[in-house]
């Protein structure tokens, strides 16, 4: 007759706690090795995403001569890091932008931004500033007019200041007018 694992496993237990002498050595830890990376490794895959998606609705005046309008403009896009991790960026977006004294444009522009501030600000919190030329095309008082923007952005807590010059060609004339906008949300979300 066999006897079960049970058993010969209790047996042995109980013969080895009865004699003296089996006292072991505390086993001790192996030696810690250190491992250095050769190529990106964990640490950079913990770092911020490339790629933020721009959502910007903005509320101001444009001024023109000695006129002065209600100007809104939706515009949607994308801040594209240089670097992984990295505080400089390119801003691309594009929309609509409308202005009180009848101009509906169709808005595109790419250009360069930084963010500033310690690195430990999430992106909430990062001082974002921009430096955006735009294409425009659209109609300026009844005819086509096309022209440029150059806006200049800041941004905090997702929201904004666009301070911008606007240089329109509407048939044969020309035009200078001073965008000052509100802009919020600045940034809807992440991409990879």
């Amino acid at each position: 007759m066999r006897a079960s694992p049970l058993v010969v496993v209790a047996a042995l237990a109980s013969s080895s706690a009865a004699e003296p002498g089996l006292d072991l050595p505390e086993p001790s830890a192996p030696a810690p090795r250190v491992i250095v990376e050769d190529s990106p490794g964990p640490v950079y895959y913990r770092l911020p995403r490339d790629t933020r998606a721009l959502s910007r609705s903005g509320l101001g005046v444009e001024l023109r001569s000695s006129r002065a309008g209600f100007a809104l403009d939706l515009l949607g896009g994308a801040s594209i890091q240089l670097a992984r991790g990295g505080r400089s960026a390119l801003w691309i977006e594009g929309g609509y932008a409308y202005a009180g004294f009848g101009d509906h444009l169709l808005a595109l522009g790419a250009g360069p931004a930084i963010e500033l501030g310690p690195a430990i600000l999430d992106e909430a919190h990062a001082v974002r500033l921009a430096l955006v030329p735009h294409a425009l095309i659209g109609r300026c008082d009844g005819e086509l007019g096309y022209g440029l923007r150059t806006s200049a952005i800041a941004s905090f807590l997702w929201y904004g200041i666009e301070v911008a010059h606007q240089y329109l060609v509407v048939g044969e004339r020309t035009r200078h007018e001073v965008h000052v906008m509100i802009t919020f949300p600045m940034t809807i979300g992440g991409g990879s």
